[in-house]
């Protein structure tokens, strides 16, 4: 389907000076082409009809120069480091014997084990992201670990102290926000700026 224009319909012969009425179609060049469209601008209207496209007028072609193509490459790179360093800043907290204990107050089993699995997971996850190598497997291993983090041990539903109650929440919709992203990666991938992008040039 062509994009939006303008049909002008403009007939001289029948109502003296020149008139002229506009209407907005989508590819209007097809819908002329239909029985109902030219049952319902009957004569004299058919008589003359000119077709112009604005959409060129309202929406330039502006091809990106090299300074804006290099920016957006850098702004994607720092959103994947950005994304990534909370990651790596609880990698102490996720591989001590505290976190462990705490994440058994929550109800995870076999704590002792898992969490610094989560740990793990973390670390791996973030610096292929932050390096851009098999970003997307990088973006799985973070959803690995956000998963049971979220749902284990930010249960807000099931504190009635309201303060530690509303604290919770908060890390709760923070961590899915993050599972958002994470998403959004393993999608898309790192992006330009990555071992990935440089491994997907062609070669001559």
């Amino acid at each position: 389907m062509s994009m939006v224009g303008i049909i002008e319909f403009v007939d001289s012969e029948d109502f003296g000076p020149a008139r002229s009425s506009v209407g907005l179609f989508l590819d209007p060049s097809a819908a002329f082409r239909t029985s109902f469209v030219r049952g319902w601008f009957s004569q004299p209207f058919e008589h003359n009809f000119r077709y112009s496209s604005f959409v060129s007028h309202l929406t330039p072609r502006v091809r990106p120069t090299l300074f804006q193509n290099t920016f957006m490459k850098f702004l994607v790179l720092a959103g994947r480091i950005l994304f990534s360093l909370i990651f790596l800043m609880s990698v102490t907290h996720l591989f001590s014997a505290g976190t462990a204990a705490q994440a058994g107050s929550h109800g995870v089993p076999m704590a002792q084990v898992l969490v610094p699995i989560a740990g793990v997971l973390a670390v791996a996850g973030s610096l292929s992201i932050i390096l851009g190598y098999r970003a997307r497997v990088g973006a799985l291993l973070i959803i690995l670990f956000l998963i049971p983090v979220t749902f284990f041990m930010h249960n807000f539903w099931t504190i009635t102290d309201p303060m530690q109650r509303m604290m919770q929440q908060v890390n709760f919709m923070k961590n899915i926000s993050m599972l958002g992203g994470a998403l959004l990666i393993s999608y898309f991938g790192a992006g330009p700026l990555s071992i990935d992008a440089m491994h997907s040039r062609p070669t001559d």
